[in-house]
């Protein structure tokens, strides 16, 4: 199974870069993000250690990783895993949070690993759409992404939950 990568800027939204990879035997060695790490697996498991804890992700589940949080990256099986990955800075989604009304912190996932079939199922349609360079759908459909995110699951945190 081959090893593909695509990495590009968002065509409608400022400061948000897109991953589409598939991964077998590459491993992300210990590093952060400036902005958020938000995506859903396709294919396979990624496991990841995030804080000292190893977590795994399978096929349709959500991955959520804060800003400037230690974290790594691997296949969790043989035939290794397959994901799209949307890479927003803090000031995006702060700026949708204070559109909802939600408390000024920056926004904070507590949990990294989330079964939301629906979120799932919205990342993949935002990311398709992006691809396609559709900007008016990927544009509806980002925004509609990260206030489902910060709505469903998300809570005021801010430096209090950095590392």
């Amino acid at each position: 199974m081959r090893e593909q990568a695509r990495f590009w800027r968002h065509p409608a939204v400022p400061d948000v870069d897109l991953l589409k990879a598939r991964y077998v035997t590459h491993r992300f060695s210990r590093h952060a993000h400036e902005g958020y790490a938000i995506g859903v697996i396709v294919g396979g498991v990624e496991e990841f250690d995030h804080r000292g804890t190893l977590l795994r992700a399978g096929a349709g589940e959500v991955v959520l990783v804060n800003p400037e949080t230690m974290h790594t990256g691997h296949a969790g099986t043989p035939d290794g895993w397959a994901y799209r990955m949307l890479y927003p800075s803090v000031a995006t989604l702060a700026e949708v949070a204070a559109e909802l009304g939600l408390p000024p912190a920056t926004p904070y996932f507590p949990e990294q690993v989330v079964a939301d079939r629906a979120v799932a199922a919205l990342i993949s349609r935002t990311h398709q759409a992006a691809e396609r360079g559709d900007a008016l759908a990927a544009s509806t459909l980002t925004r509609e992404l990260f206030a489902g995110l910060l709505t469903r699951h998300a809570r005021p945190g801010g430096a209090a939950h950095r590392p």
